[in-house]
Order: C-alpha cells, then sequence, then structure tokens
C-alpha cells in the first residue's frame, strides 16, 4: 500500500486508496435497501441479513488470517455478539422488515436523519456535536431532500 507521512510524522494513505474505499463505501451503502428490498421477495428479513452477516463476519476472519493480524479475544467476540445481535434484531432488521410494507426510498429517508437525531439526543445530555459535525449532518440532510424531493 502506497502512503506518505504528514509535517506530524503520521502515515497518510495515497489518495487513490482513499477515493476508492470512498467509492466502494457509496456504492455498497448506497445500494443496501435497494438490495434488502430485492431479496425479501424471495427469503425472509433476518434470514436474509443474518446470511448477510454471517457471509461478512467470514470474510473478515478471513481478511485477519492472510493477513497473519491477531484474531479477536473472547471478550471482543462476546462484545460483536451482543452488538451483532441487536443490529440484526433491534436495527437493519426492523429496517428489513418494515421494508416488506414501505418502498426502500422511504427507509433510506427515514434512516438519514438518524445521525441528526443523534445529535440532538446527545445534545440533551450537553455533548454538543462541533461545528464541522453540524456541517456533516447538514450535507447529510441536503443528500435526504435532493433524494425525496426527487421522488413522484
Amino acid at each position: 500500500m502506497s502512503h506518505s507521512t504528514d509535517a506530524a510524522g503520521r502515515a497518510t494513505p495515497a489518495i487513490w486508496l482513499v477515493l476508492t474505499c470512498l467509492g466502494i463505501t457509496y456504492v455498497v451503502w448506497g445500494t443496501t435497501y435497494f438490495a434488502i428490498k430485492v431479496a425479501l421477495e424471495e427469503i425472509g428479513p433476518y434470514y436474509m441479513l443474518g446470511t448477510r452477516f454471517l457471509v461478512a463476519g467470514v470474510l473478515l476472519m478471513g481478511a485477519l488470517v492472510v493477513a497473519r493480524q491477531r484474531l479477536p479475544t473472547a471478550k471482543q467476540w462476546r462484545n460483536s455478539t451482543l452488538l451483532g445481535f441487536l443490529m440484526l434484531l433491534l436495527g437493519i432488521g426492523s429496517v428489513a422488515v418494515a421494508e416488506q410494507w414501505v418502498e426502500s426510498g422511504a427507509a433510506v429517508a427515514l434512516i438519514s436523519v438518524q445521525p441528526l437525531a443523534t445529535a440532538l439526543w446527545l445534545g440533551v445530555f450537553g455533548h454538543w456535536p462541533k461545528r464541522l459535525e453540524w456541517v456533516d449532518i447538514a450535507v447529510g440532510l441536503v443528500g435526504t431532500l435532493v433524494k425525496v424531493v426527487g421522488q413522484d
């Protein structure tokens, strides 16, 4: 992997690597809810997502082995299992169940306001986002408006 160092001596990745990662994230994340909608025509939501999580986990574990990295500890397995269960049951699982009756665009619109809701909720407890974080949230909301306004 190609990288350089900044003035503080920290490694910085090559721009092509950053752009590639952003592009992959854009395509994968951008098609997730549509893919869920399509998959729901053939299989149930929890089976579909459980299979997806299992395949992703096996691929990540394989990448660790190939890269000769340390495998997760028992504590990391426990925490990851709890997080995966909650994500499957409450997070993306609830969205997949809902997508049986609503359009994927509606699901995307609802989910895209989560950063704003989280920021406001954290603010209630005295942890308001910084200025740049508000900019990020605003950019996301503009993207949501573009998507929603473009609907017929």
